[in-house]
């Protein structure tokens, strides 16, 4: 039969993972052994490795040697370059490495298409308990392996970014202990840089998805995160090196078995709602990766290298801008290639956070330098606020331009008063204050926010002017008519008393909505009106609107009953269920929006959920989780 043919059988096992049917299929056919799987070049060897066990290699290898199999064969390479211990290493199968590496040690040497060794490669997809084996087994070895694993020279990336960039803190964390294994004549091997000018430290202030900074998490999932425990799993990897030991190795032994524990702690409640894993897997990464900072930052400042604080402002990244100026408080004193200070960055990125973090932090003197510096080109702090920004926070343009114009109102009270009359070239010959510039970088945005504007309220206006006819009309329409007498047949019950009181105040609020729209129509729509005037009276309309919707619905409902007179509690249950619903997704959909407008428009609002003014945060003095600043409602 045709070799081809005869491969095809075994798919379906490899498929489901039944060695013992692969085993016996090449313990029938040995010469099989020699020849690739698929167009990968994936050997039999390969596939044997995703077991994460090493009884299928241990049997394939004992039929390739009783059989006189070329030796060649455990050194063959796929498409990608990997060899079988590539790819043991890529998927974390320790046993089979063991083995592998007893049998065929020259194979650490070998590298992939990239330039990666099976070091690299472990750290690369984050398996730590494999960097560990290699660690124990090559430290100290002639052949200069981990020498050999620093970088991969097709990018010039370290081995610790390239786990950094996977979002391998736990297996960077470890790299870093194992530091000394790795030492260039004295010099970190941490600093490298590669081809585009990242180091590893760099690398990690581009992610801000993996600080706690940079995630936006629910009520339920931010009470979630500030609960649920995260033990220090990796105390052993973040300790600083003190010696090159085997023994400091056999420290991190455990590590396993403590996150066992803790994920014994969690898997009850993850059965019932799978968030509450995910949140503590967030909340741990953010944990390492907020320790991985903390030492980059160290050995950056202690070998005098410069730090991607500018970086991390620009990413939104206070955890990384605190420890630094921590570790190294000259960085407020740092200018990037524009002249630019940290306080300069943080305005021109709308870090609000990070303003509020350097406000709070520098002395008098120090934060009186950054506000009056002055960059290339004569950029003021206010100047850079005139700068646009690509998105808002808020929803809807005009919220957007809102944003904008508070946050020009509130850098102007920090800098020099004659700062809002200093003049810089702008385009065409032109000389221009911050105001101006901001005036003519906004005009757009002014654009869009006075025709979304002019749409919402068009809308919200015809919808209450609809709702006010419908309720109108139902106060000549009587539920159940007249008697004889002329008088509302259900006059004494308690039902229609409901319906009369309900009808007016959904015609009031509605008629009310009507002409609180109808003003935001005939406003003049410059930019003083969108700091405020045009925000607040959308608040109120909007406000007004959803009364008018809940009153409405109660009226309804009410009218319903009356006429069904049903003693059901059922039913009354029904209709009330009926009722709520489109004010229920009415409430859903725009309650963004919604939320968004009283916040920023009504103080007393603010200070009701805080009375200490609105909140930001910093890193905690160890470095374990962010803590809230007090800052003064603006």
């Amino acid at each position: 039969m045709d070799m081809t043919l005869e491969l095809r059988k075994i798919f379906p096992h490899i498929k489901n993972q039944d060695w013992k049917s692969l085993i016996k299929f090449y313990k029938d056919r040995p010469d099989y052994l020699m020849f690739p799987l698929n167009m990968n070049g994936d050997t039999a060897f390969h596939i044997a490795m995703h077991s994460m066990s090493e009884k299928p290699f241990v049997q394939l290898h004992s039929i390739a040697v009783s059989s006189s199999v070329y030796e060649d064969i455990f050194f063959a390479r796929k498409s990608n370059g990997y060899t079988i211990l590539h790819e043991a290493a890529s998927i974390g199968n320790v046993q089979v490495i063991k083995e592998i590496v007893s049998v065929y040690p020259k194979l650490i040497q070998i590298e992939n298409e990239v330039n990666e060794n099976p070091l690299f490669t472990a750290a690369a997809f984050g398996q730590t308990e494999v960097v560990r084996f290699f660690a124990n087994k090559y430290y100290g070895d002639e052949e200069g392996i981990f020498q050999k694993s620093i970088r991969r020279y097709s990018d010039q990336k370290s081995i610790l970014q390239v786990a950094i960039e996977g979002q391998h803190f736990e297996t960077a964390l470890l790299l870093l202990k194992l530091e000394g294994f790795w030492m260039l004549e004295g010099e970190s091997p941490w600093l490298l840089e590669d081809r585009n000018g990242i180091s590893p430290l760099g690398a990690l202030a581009r992610m801000p998805s993996s600080f706690r900074s940079g995630r936006t998490l629910a009520f339920l999932e931010t009470l979630l995160y500030s609960c649920l425990p995260v033990e220090d799993e990796i105390d052993c990897a973040v300790t600083p090196q003190s010696s090159r030991e085997e023994k400091d190795l056999e420290m991190c032994m455990n590590t396993e078995h403590r996150q066992n524990q803790a994920r014994s702690c969690i898997l009850p409640f993850h059965k019932v709602w799978p968030t509450v894993e995910k949140i503590w897997k967030e909340k741990k990464r953010h944990k390492l990766a907020l320790q991985l900072a903390r030492l980059l930052i160290k050995i950056a400042v202690e070998r005098h290298h410069k730090t991607p604080i500018f970086v991390a402002i620009e990413m939104g990244i206070i955890e990384i801008v605190h420890a630094t100026i921590e570790e190294f408080p000259q960085a407020t004193e740092q200018l990037n290639e524009k002249k630019h200070n940290i306080l300069h960055v943080a305005v021109l990125n709308r870090r609000h956070d990070i303003f509020n973090l350097l406000k709070e932090i520098n002395s008098g003197l120090q934060w009186k330098r950054m506000t009056e510096a002055v960059a290339d080109e004569g950029y003021t702090l206010l100047h850079q606020v005139a700068s646009t920004v690509k998105e808002g926070t808020k929803p809807g343009p005009a919220l957007q331009l809102q944003e904008e114009l508070l946050w020009f109102d509130r850098v102007k009270k920090i800098v020099p008063s004659h700062y809002a009359m200093h003049r810089i070239h702008y385009k065409d010959d032109h000389w221009v204050t911050p105001k101006q510039l901001f005036d003519i970088k906004h005009k757009e945005q002014l654009a869009d926010a006075q025709q979304w504007t002019k749409d919402t309220s068009q809308a919200c206006s015809t919808v209450a002017a609809l709702i006010a006819t419908v309720v109108f009309a139902a106060a000549f329409t009587i539920p159940g008519g007249l008697n004889d007498r002329g008088l509302p047949i259900f006059r004494n019950s308690p039902y229609f008393l409901l319906f009369t009181v309900m009808d007016v105040v959904s015609l009031a609020f509605s008629l009310t909505s009507v002409v609180a729209f109808l003003s935001i129509l005939t406003s003049p729509f410059e930019f003083r009106e969108f700091e405020r005037s045009i925000p607040q009276k959308l608040s109120f309309g909007f406000t007004l609107l959803f009364l008018s919707v809940i009153s409405t619905m109660i009226t309804f409902a009410v009218t319903v009953l009356l006429l069904i007179q049903s003693e059901k509690h059922w039913t009354t249950s029904l209709i009330s269920v009926a009722a709520l619903l489109p004010v229920s997704v009415f409430a859903l959909l725009q309650a963004r929006l919604y939320w968004a407008l009283l916040w920023d428009n009504f103080p007393a609002l603010r200070r009701l959920f805080s009375s200490s003014g609105s909140v930001t945060y910093r890193v905690t003095k160890d470095f374990s989780t962010l803590e809230p600043i007090p800052v003064p409602i603006r």
